[in-house]
C-alpha cells in the first residue's frame, strides 16, 4: 500500500501529464 506522500506525488504527475496532453483547459470546465 502506498502512503499519502506517494499518492499526492502520483496525482500531481498524472494531473500534469493530463493537462499537457490537452490542447487547452476546456475539458476541465
Amino acid at each position: 500500500m502506498i502512503d499519502k506522500d506517494e499518492l499526492i506525488d502520483l496525482l500531481a504527475k498524472t494531473t500534469k501529464l493530463g493537462i499537457e496532453a490537452l490542447p487547452d483547459s476546456e475539458a476541465y470546465e
